[in-house]
């Protein structure tokens, strides 16, 4: 199966979701997008993936108009700017909705907004496992 994530920048919550479920159910084809990217993913969001055991390099942003959403089996918008987008998921496509906090929105010292990505990524990774569940997605990795 194919899926998207979508959220707003394309650099914090969807880079996460794509690389994480990338990991962990590698028989799926895994991609991500956003409403109004800003093509660099953020350093933290880098660290929390790779503290995760997945794989955050070569990642590339991308625009969701650039992207024909009916390739997808499934497409996955986070965060209210990405649920905006709904009408223009075509309707065979499956479509899900996450509300999960922008950490780029993130205020503190640098181990408090450390903790917020972390905090996000661990609501990513419950996510997907219930998505895996729902969609009856197969087996995780062992490399958990």
């Amino acid at each position: 199966m194919r899926f998207l994530f979508v959220c707003t920048g394309n650099t914090c919550r969807s880079p996460m979701a794509e690389r994480l479920a990338r990991r962990l159910y590698p028989q799926h084809e895994w991609h991500s997008a956003g409403v109004m990217p800003t093509y660099d993913i953020q350093p933290m969001t880098v660290q929390v993936i790779e503290e995760s055991g997945a794989d955050a390099s070569g990642f590339e942003g991308t625009d969701i108009g650039d992207l024909n959403l009916s390739s997808f089996d499934h497409v996955i918008l986070i965060g209210e700017t990405a649920r905006n987008y709904t009408g223009r998921v075509p309707e065979k496509v499956g479509r899900h909705i996450w509300y999960i906090f922008d950490p780029y929105n993130a205020v503190g010292t640098d181990d408090e907004r450390l903790q917020i990505y972390r905090d996000v990524r661990d609501e990513i990774l419950s996510h997907i496992a219930e998505l895996a569940r729902e969609l009856d997605l197969g087996e995780a990795s062992a490399r958990q």
